[in-house]
C-alpha cells in the first residue's frame, strides 16, 4: 500500500483512480482499502485525506 500511495507523487491519476461525484476527492483501491486524496495540478501537490477500509459505509 505504501508504494502506492508514494507512487502518486509520481503520478496523480494512475490507472483506476476516480473522481468523486460532487466533491473535490480523488480515490484509488489498494486491496481492501481506499486511499482518498486531493490533487493541486497548479502547486504539483497530492495530498492523502483518508485511508480506509472499504465497507458499506466507507462513503457516508
Amino acid at each position: 500500500m505504501a508504494r502506492a500511495i508514494k507512487g502518486l507523487g509520481e503520478n496523480s491519476r494512475p490507472r483506476g483512480v476516480k473522481k468523486m461525484a460532487g466533491s473535490v476527492l480523488w480515490r484509488i483501491r489498494i486491496g481492501e482499502y481506499r486511499v482518498l486524496f486531493t490533487i493541486s495540478d497548479r502547486q504539483r501537490v497530492v495530498s492523502v485525506t483518508e485511508v480506509v477500509r472499504r465497507t458499506t459505509h466507507t462513503y457516508d
